[in-house]
């Protein structure tokens, strides 16, 4: 079986769904041979030491947000944090890039395409609250328009509120329970078989975005030929 390099992309650290379902799949892969790092935009909770000891693959703080800042005052550690983002993705050669949140989505994957990336996988945990419109629109653009290659759905509902919100339905891959049942809660036990099916549906996407790659470089091949 082929191993490849994954970047796994959060918003922030902290004890939350979305933090442990990032941790726990990083686990996953490299476990079976994958090379994982694990990025986030911030240190919320002062977590990065207690984790770095905890977890068998590279976790690093962006430092992109200033916690004591706001408004436009936190816009040169963004910058500065992009900057350190787009240098890792870059230099890094990852066959892949996995992002957990609407944030992390939006911020991450367009420069992961620019950085060559193939494969871009987002996830959609749920309905953000108070999310603005304009920000909600460029979200579903990324995905229609392939910069966000597949959309991860965590349950019917969330997939719902994709398509609901403008994205093309075939632009998500959803790993609730046929009846549309299966809960956040449940989903989250690393072995539990919603999450298993997640992990083994990733990897065949990142099979298939792997063959499409190797039959598009021997055409190019053939054609110089």
């Amino acid at each position: 079986m082929p191993s490849y390099s994954i970047v796994f992309l959060g918003t922030q650290m902290a004890v939350g769904g979305a933090q442990k379902l990032l941790l726990e799949q990083a686990l996953w892969f490299q476990a079976r041979g994958h090379k994982t790092t694990v990025l986030f935009f911030y240190d919320r909770d002062n977590l990065r030491e207690k984790w770095i000891k905890t977890y068998p693959f590279e976790i690093q703080n962006l430092e992109a947000f200033d916690k004591k800042a706001g408004g436009i005052r936190s816009l040169p550690k963004l910058i500065s944090g992009l900057l350190k983002l787009w240098r890792i993705l870059k230099r890094g050669k990852f066959d892949a890039i996995i992002t957990f949140t609407h944030d992390s989505n939006l911020l991450g994957m367009p420069l992961a395409n620019l950085a060559g990336i193939r494969a871009r996988i987002g996830t959609h945990l749920g309905e953000i609250r108070g999310m603005s419109k304009w920000r909600d629109a460029l979200h579903t653009f990324l995905v229609n328009r392939g910069i966000i290659q597949t959309l991860v759905a965590s349950s019917a509902r969330t997939r719902d509120n994709a398509v609901e919100a403008g994205v093309a339905p075939d632009r998500i891959t959803s790993f609730s329970s046929p009846s549309g049942g299966s809960s956040m809660k449940r989903d989250m036990n690393f072995s539990s078989k919603p999450c298993l099916r997640r992990q083994r549906k990733i990897l065949t996407r990142l099979r298939g975005f792997a063959a499409r790659d190797h039959c598009a470089t021997n055409c190019r091949r053939r054609s110089k030929r």
